[in-house]
């Protein structure tokens, strides 16, 4: 009889083929009492969302831990200030971009924003889906947004190119509390 796994030392689950969603450990995630490590974070405790619709703040239902290939994205990957830090989230993962919701692994370029192998990830559950603040960037919570599904691929060649010439143009970063305003203004994801 094989010897019984300890569940604290066991390996994170592996997602499906080409899926890999969450936070690599390490990045901030803003929250009531402000930014903490994803990993520190516990069900309960509250996050700042950027949806606007209801509470600005709401509690963490769940933690879900994985292994999978990840992207990083440069400080000011996504424009000025966006994110505030470099930033690793699961190749698959959701986030806001230029007020379009789509996967993270849609906008490698290989330089600001570069594919890397797999590492563990944390993904946090709310009550429902909403965006919550990594790094200073929009990403998504689970759930994900009933029938969300990535922009055309013209679209995102066009995101893709606009972001690479800001990088290539040096813009300028203006303040973090100027950012977080905008973001906070931005309409909420699209529901199903």
């Amino acid at each position: 009889m094989p010897d019984a796994v300890d569940p604290a030392n066991a390996p994170p689950p592996r997602p499906a083929a080409g899926i890999a969603l969450g936070i690599a450990p390490g990045s901030l995630i803003l929250t009531a009492g402000g930014e903490r490590p994803v990993e520190s974070l516990a069900p309960g405790d509250l996050l700042l969302t950027l949806s606007g619709q209801g509470a600005p703040l709401k509690p963490v239902r769940a933690l879900r831990r994985a292994v999978g290939p990840a992207i990083r994205l440069g400080a000011g990957a996504l424009g000025p200030m966006l994110p505030l830090r470099p930033l690793r989230l699961g190749a698959g993962h959701w986030l806001r971009c230029e007020a379009i919701l789509l996967p993270a692994g849609l906008l490698a370029n290989g330089t600001s924003i570069a594919t890397e192998p797999p590492v563990e990830l944390i993904l946090l559950e709310l009550d429902a889906p909403d965006l919550i603040v990594a790094e200073g960037a929009p990403v998504a919570a689970l759930p994900l947004p009933k029938g969300a599904q990535p922009p055309e691929p013209g679209l995102v060649a066009a995101l893709r190119a606009g972001l690479a010439r800001r990088a290539a143009a040096g813009a300028p970063a203006h303040p973090a509390a100027a950012e977080l305003d905008r973001l906070i203004g931005m309409p909420g994801p699209p529901h199903g």
